[in-house]
């Protein structure tokens, strides 16, 4: 029994990580310029930031 239906191409597979890895890093720089275009929110006194409840 031979297993010559689970090689992969290892240029197709290349090509696909290198798509992959190049919009991972352009997200992740739209959202490092989001992030600082997007001015904090002061907290109010008493009032919790995050979705977890106060103690």
């Amino acid at each position: 029994m031979g297993h010559d239906s689970l090689k992969i191409d290892l240029s197709y597979s290349s090509s696909i990580l290198e798509d992959f890895l190049r919009t991972m890093s352009t997200l992740q720089g739209e959202f490092g310029r989001r992030s600082l275009k997007a001015a904090p929110s002061p907290t109010a006194v008493g009032e919790c930031s995050g979705s977890s409840s106060c103690v």
